[in-house]
């Protein structure tokens, strides 16, 4: 039979590609089960049409690449029961035959018209896909292509600021000051957008990660920024040093990256960020909280949308970098909860799955 299907030269090549295997071939017992009852209409004089058996012959046009494969195929399915109508002769009931073989014919005509009406709404349905794909396709490269314009001069920008802070005025350092931590800032938010955009083209698998290595990177990072804003970092991780956890390094350093800049960022000066390393049963925690700004509920509830606009009277908002941290987390297994009030700091902790324990 090789991709042969029967009726109309259907093939399995030509049938959509959206149609799943199992679906695709459903068609050939179809076929066969009408080929069978038409063999037995012409060969026995029964006054019950086999019209009705040739309903699922006309439902297979979904299957055709071709929209008005249900006009042809309910044509074969008339042309059937018609010729059932004389072979092996005429049936003595010629009124219930004909009422019968008539009802048949316009249950098969109602029901191309809706397979066919179907049809029409999966092909724009598909359209739309593709149509929506393009426009994703064309975003992401917007944003990288904005991102990579944006870098440079970024880079330039914080590059000039801090050199000039070596030898500026003690009354321009805060103005400098200022201006670096903003594009730092902006650098980071260009980052994690074009993360966010190129999110399902990472490779981001569940690995054995050792946590101690990355909390280090991650605090190297942070105490610069720490410093500079005058935000005191007190770290307790000794329970979960020597640990290992089922996670990606690269996307746990985002997590924990966005999370701990997030916290500096909304501290007050001379405030504290605290970083605290748990572990219970198979899983570890990491606990980052600070006693700043906080957050509100109507802020909490909408935590993860990329394009969240901050709170107009605290000045918060969570941004492309908690969405980001909350894919990447949801990407790896883990879990990332946040506790806030307004004026009494933010807790997030991210919980991931101890290796050892998980491998037993």
């Amino acid at each position: 039979m090789r991709d042969f299907l029967g009726v109309g030269g259907l093939r399995v090549s030509d049938l959509p590609t959206w149609t799943t295997p199992w679906l695709r071939w459903i068609a050939v017992p179809i076929y066969i089960g009408c080929a069978l009852a038409f063999v037995a209409d012409i060969s026995h004089d029964i006054t019950v049409s086999f019209g009705l058996f040739y309903i699922p012959l006309v439902c297979t046009a979904v299957l055709h690449r071709n929209r008005d494969a249900a006009w042809w195929l309910a044509g074969v399915a008339i042309l059937l029961t018609v010729i059932g109508f004389f072979f092996p002769i005429v049936n003595a009931n010629l009124v219930n035959t004909l009422i019968n073989r008539s009802m048949s014919i316009l249950v098969i005509g109602i029901t191309a018209v809706l397979v066919r009406h179907m049809r029409a709404i999966q092909d724009e349905l598909s359209e739309q896909r593709e149509h929506i794909a393009e426009i994703e396709r064309t975003k992401s490269e917007v944003f990288t292509n904005l991102g990579q314009e944006l870098r440079m001069p970024l880079h330039s920008i914080v590059g000039i600021s801090e050199l000039m802070m070596l030898g500026c005025r003690e009354d321009q350092r805060q103005s400098l000051a200022l201006v670096k931590n903003g594009g730092r800032r902006l650098l980071t938010t260009i980052e994690n957008l074009i993360d966010l955009t190129h999110l399902d083209e990472q490779t981001i698998r569940a690995e054995r990660l050792d946590l101690t290595q990355t909390l280090a990177q991650i605090l190297t990072v942070a105490a610069q920024a720490a410093e500079e804003q005058h935000i005191e970092l007190k770290v307790d991780t000794t329970s979960v040093e020597g640990l290992f956890v089922l996670a990606d390094s690269w996307a746990t350093r985002r997590i924990l990256g966005n999370i701990l800049d997030n916290a500096i960022r909304f501290s007050k000066p001379g405030g504290t960020v605290t970083i605290v390393g748990n572990a219970t049963g198979d899983h570890v925690t990491i606990t980052i909280e600070d006693r700043g700004v906080g957050m509100p509920p109507s802020i909490l509830r909408r935590l993860g949308q990329p394009f969240m606009r901050a709170d107009s009277d605290t000045g918060t908002g969570a941004g492309t970098g908690i969405a980001l941290s909350r894919r990447l987390a949801h990407a790896i297994g883990a879990e990332l909860s946040f506790a806030s009030q307004p004026g009494m700091g933010t807790t997030v902790t991210l919980s991931l799955r101890q290796a050892d324990q998980a491998s037993r």
